[in-house]
C-alpha cells in the first residue's frame, strides 16, 4: 500500500473532525552503525545513497521494507542491518498508534 493510499484510509477512519496525524520516527540513538557497512564495500571504497520505504507497526517494529530497483546488494545488506539496530516510534492517528509507512533516505559513506 502506498503512502497516499494509507493517508486517505487514515483520514476516512478519522471521521468528520480534523485528524491529528503523527508520522513514524526513528528514536534518537547513540548507536554506531559502522558494523553494518559490509567489509567488501569498505575494501572497495564504495559509497552511495538509497531511499527505502519501511512499514512501522504499532509497536514500533519494522514489518516490511521496500527496496528500490537498482539498489546495490551491499546497500541492501547494510540497510537491513541498520533497520535491525534501529528503534522506531510508531505513527499515530488522533493519539493512537497506527501502522504507517516512512520514507528513509540512507547515506552510505566511509569515515577516514
Amino acid at each position: 500500500m502506498n503512502f497516499a493510499v494509507m493517508i486517505a484510509l487514515m483520514l476516512a477512519a478519522a471521521g468528520d473532525s480534523d485528524p491529528v496525524i503523527t508520522p513514524p520516527q526513528m528514536k534518537p540513538s547513540e548507536k554506531a552503525y559502522d558494523s553494518c557497512y559490509p567489509s567488501s564495500a569498505r575494501m572497495r571504497n564504495l559509497e552511495g545513497r538509497a531511499t527505502i520505504i519501511v512499514t512501522i507497526e504499532t509497536d514500533g517494529s519494522v514489518s516490511e521494507v521496500d527496496f528500490p530497483a537498482g539498489i546495490e546488494p551491499w546497500q541492501q545488506k547494510a540497510a537491513e542491518c541498520v533497520l535491525r539496530m534501529t528503534e522506531f516510534i510508531p505513527g499515530t492517528l488522533n493519539g493512537k498508534p497506527v501502522a504507517a509507512q516512512a520514507v528513509l533516505p540512507l547515506h552510505f559513506f566511509l569515515n577516514y
